[in-house]
């Protein structure tokens, strides 16, 4: 019994070192019923959700984090923002009805966080487009306990439905971001320190050129955080201390 319960005290310790997912949205659920248009707005904020409305047709229960903001760029031809239903495997991405050769478009979405871990993983998954691409970046995006907004280096060179994961996003270079303001985002030239405990929303931004339409969409989100090195300082305390009691009774 005493083994059993040492045993099961030190298995709950090494569990709370484990990665936790904090951010999921797709890819194995189906999330909507029928096709869903979304509100396009060209200045990111967030005092209000782009995402769909739960419930009817937008399954909260299929993804673990339905509300998310979104922002594009201002191209002169038409746009939407949608998620296209695919039975199990549904897709969030922003199409381009036309626009001229070249033109440079973008897509930002981004998620509510309020666990205060340290920032371990990000994933996107089947990432794709439709229609004629070039130069394709993903950039992992953050806003901090502050408040101020920053994009990890580019992600390229990725193939159609490609997934995509940084498992230790702290080795990468992060530069100091400002959302879409009227269609326009500014990313900064020189790397900066970034704190990844305690974020206040986490995402990506996509970036693409354009050869007169198309789209480019993804099948799921997941970001993960690992505790922080205070929490493994205490587990490894408290492990130490359960085999020191148990020692005591036995002598």
């Amino acid at each position: 019994m005493k083994k059993s319960m040492i045993i099961s005290a030190v298995s709950a310790a090494c569990a709370m070192a484990q990665a936790e997912v904090i951010v999921s949205w797709g890819p194995t659920n189906g999330a909507v019923s029928v096709h869903q248009d979304l509100t396009v707005v060209q200045t990111f904020t967030d005092a209000a959700y782009q995402s769909p409305t739960v419930g009817g047709d937008y399954d909260g229960s299929a993804v673990a984090n339905p509300y998310f903001y979104a922002a594009v760029s201002a191209p002169a031809g038409p746009q939407g923002l949608s998620i296209w239903n695919g039975a199990n495997t549904d897709l969030l991405g922003r199409y381009q009805g036309s626009s001229a050769a070249g033109t440079t478009d973008s897509l930002m979405l981004a998620w509510d966080v309020t666990n205060t871990h340290r920032l371990e993983s990000f994933s996107l998954f089947g990432v794709g487009e439709f229609g004629g691409m070039t130069g394709r970046e993903v950039r992992w995006l953050l806003q901090d306990r502050s408040g101020d907004w920053y994009a990890s280096v580019a992600v390229t060179g990725f193939g159609n439905n490609a997934d995509l994961t940084t498992a230790d996003v702290t080795t990468m270079n992060w530069f100091a971001f400002s959302p879409h303001n009227e269609g326009v985002v500014t990313i900064g030239e020189t790397e900066a320190a970034v704190d990844f405990t305690g974020v206040q929303k986490v995402g990506f931004y996509h970036q693409w050129e354009t050869d007169g339409g198309g789209g480019i969409y993804q099948t799921g989100f997941e970001v993960s955080v690992v505790p922080e090195p205070a929490t493994f300082g205490l587990v490894m305390t408290f492990g130490s201390g359960v085999f020191f009691v148990r020692r005591r009774f036995m002598m």
